[in-house]
């Protein structure tokens, strides 16, 4: 997967552009038990007319998230999965200033019910819509 953005000012003469790339790998996803693994990169470009330092590309981050994790199946219907996200964000400001950069580490506990209607038409035919 991924996308392209570009935001032009033309009364400023700026240029910001952004790419953000990723992708993911079900590793197994045999049942009852489903894991996978997920990572996006995101880059920002920023141009001016201006040549004096600072320029506007020494603040624009590159950030890039990990994810990995494992699902569950209990029952048809109910799903519990453990997630662990990994996010680091990098920008080269050359002013020198302590603390520019961002990174983190964060778990999750997700849980999911999943419910099957079934609808009723008008002429009395069932429908199950969860398959």
């Amino acid at each position: 997967m991924g996308s392209w953005l570009r935001q032009i000012n033309g009364a400023r003469s700026v240029n910001v552009s952004t790419n953000n790339n990723g992708g993911w790998w079900d590793m197994a996803s045999r049942p009852p038990v489903g894991t996978f693994a997920e990572y996006t990169f995101e880059s920002w470009q920023g141009k001016t007319d201006s040549t004096d330092f600072p320029v506007l590309d020494n603040f624009m981050p590159n950030t890039s998230v990990s994810v990995f994790g494992a699902n569950w199946n209990i029952i048809e219907g109910l799903r519990f999965g453990p997630h662990i996200r990994t996010m680091q964000s990098v920008t080269t400001i050359r002013l020198l200033l302590r603390d520019g950069n961002v990174a983190g580490d964060s778990s999750l506990s997700a849980h999911s019910i999943v419910f099957h209607p079934v609808w009723t038409l008008a002429d009395g035919c069932s429908v199950d819509i969860s398959r």
